[in-house]
């Protein structure tokens, strides 16, 4: 059986085709990998770095080039089909990811139990690093300035604003606002006609 490695975006690669593991429905196409490793690289580069042409070239193709040598020639390589085809499937990957990663921070916010916080046995808050790791990640860090330092003071989630994030982002709260005029009635518009003349 053929080597499989992992590509920078983190989808499976096998010589000559990237399978996006959970995309090909999505993305309605068999995903190919493009032939040249560098053009595979700066397509990747263009997502990450926000359609930047002369950053995603630099990073992948040329680091010496210039800012504007390398968006000429970044801009000749999107010319290309294939290029902006593998720039659509990284895209929809990635978006897919994200939206994927802020559901799944918003589920362990709302599942955030404050009482993890405290060991059981002595009743002590416990210090960041002997919180569990899968509650670690939804902890912020504000910082503030105390006696003329900084220091840094840990946020933590709160559940029902995740939970109502949550419903709004799926589609399960929906809000109605009803906008009236004076009384209930309808809303009065004035339109003005101004006619300039030289």
């Amino acid at each position: 059986m053929d080597p499989v490695n992992q590509t920078d975006f983190e989808a499976t690669e096998i010589p000559g085709q990237a399978v996006l593991p959970g995309f090909q429905d999505l993305l309605q196409c068999e995903a190919q990998a493009l032939a040249k490793p560098e053009h595979e690289l700066f397509c990747v580069r263009f997502v990450e770095f926000g359609g930047d042409t002369a950053k995603a070239w630099q990073a992948a193709i040329d680091k010496d080039c210039s800012r504007r040598q390398a968006q000429k020639n970044a801009q000749k390589l999107l010319k290309n089909g294939d290029i902006r085809s593998r720039i659509q499937q990284i895209s929809a990957v990635m978006r897919n990811r994200t939206i994927a990663d802020v559901i799944s921070y918003q589920r362990r916010a709302m599942e955030f139990d404050p009482a993890e916080l405290f060991d059981p046995v002595t009743g002590k808050q416990r210090k960041v690093h002997e919180i569990p790791e899968h509650l670690r990640k939804g902890i912020g860090l504000e910082a503030r300035v105390h006696d003329g330092a900084i220091v840094y003071l840990p946020v933590f989630p709160a559940p029902q604003r995740a939970a109502e994030s949550l419903a709004k982002m799926m589609g399960v709260e929906k809000q109605i606002i009803e906008l009236s005029g004076k009384d209930g009635g309808p809303i009065v518009t004035k339109i003005e006609r101004v006619i300039v003349t030289p």
